[in-house]
């Protein structure tokens, strides 16, 4: 837990998030045995940084400075109150920014004990945080949750999931190129909906489709989607962002 302060004043490096949230506002969410630290405010998801590297290794100190330096990672401070009921202050970044922050921890940097734990942070936790905070997907969009689906349509719906994760990265491209001419912002916004759409739809297609892939070789082919998804939304989140678009 962070050091106790008297009073609202945030350090230097909160400021990049506007605002705060009051004491005692973190949730704590089970995730694979150990818990994450989270609250959900008007401009998103928060993620005590100091919670998870408490469970993964890395010196909170030494993360903390690199995240200051990265400008996908927007970080705001947490007012909570400790059993002896004083307030401390928490760091937490956004719930945009985690699997791009989770990504850069190496795991020749954590002990051989705990890589397993990484890999698994890095794959899972953000999901995990969204169906806790926003039900599925993410986003709340008009597309909504995927019923389940017998396993005889679970390879032709990821094979569709494929296709549309292989357009994705084409319209990653253009809004990468299209965030430097800001004379084509309108543009820009509606490949970011379209964008928007067709990764919620993969996420709802994933969520459904895992059960129903019921032999090794199913299943190596929902995880090669899964990590293809993944890393189109951590491309996707600081573009999103920058376009002042925001997962709900």
């Amino acid at each position: 837990m962070a050091k106790a302060t008297k009073g609202p004043a945030q350090p230097k490096w909160a400021r990049r998030a506007a605002g705060s949230l009051p004491a005692s506002s973190l949730a704590r969410i089970p995730f694979h045995g150990e818990e994450i630290e989270a609250a959900r405010d008007e401009d998103g998801v928060w993620i005590a940084i100091r919670r998870v590297c408490d469970v993964l290794g890395p010196s909170m100190q030494g993360q903390l400075s690199k995240l200051k330096g990265k400008p996908w990672a927007t970080i705001k401070t947490i007012f909570t109150t400790g059993p002896d009921g004083k307030v401390y202050q928490t760091a937490c970044i956004d719930l945009d920014a985690l699997p791009m922050w989770l990504a850069t921890i190496e795991p020749g940097r954590v002990r051989p004990e705990l890589r397993q734990k990484l890999a698994l942070y890095q794959r899972e936790a953000a999901r995990a945080l969204r169906d806790h905070f926003f039900g599925s997907g993410p986003s709340r969009g008009p597309l909504g949750a995927e019923p389940e689906i017998p396993p005889s349509l679970a390879l032709d719906r990821l094979e569709v999931a494929d296709r549309v994760l292989e357009l994705a990265g084409h319209d990653l491209a253009m809004l990468a190129r299209l965030a430097t001419e800001p004379e084509r912002s309108t543009t820009a916004a509606a490949v970011v909906e379209a964008l928007q759409h067709g990764l919620a739809w993969v996420y709802d297609t994933l969520k459904s489709t895992s059960a129903a892939t019921e032999n090794a070789r199913d299943r190596d082919r929902w995880f090669a989607v899964d990590a293809r998804w993944q890393a189109c939304w951590q491309t996707f989140a600081p573009l999103w962002r920058r376009h002042g678009r925001r997962a709900r």
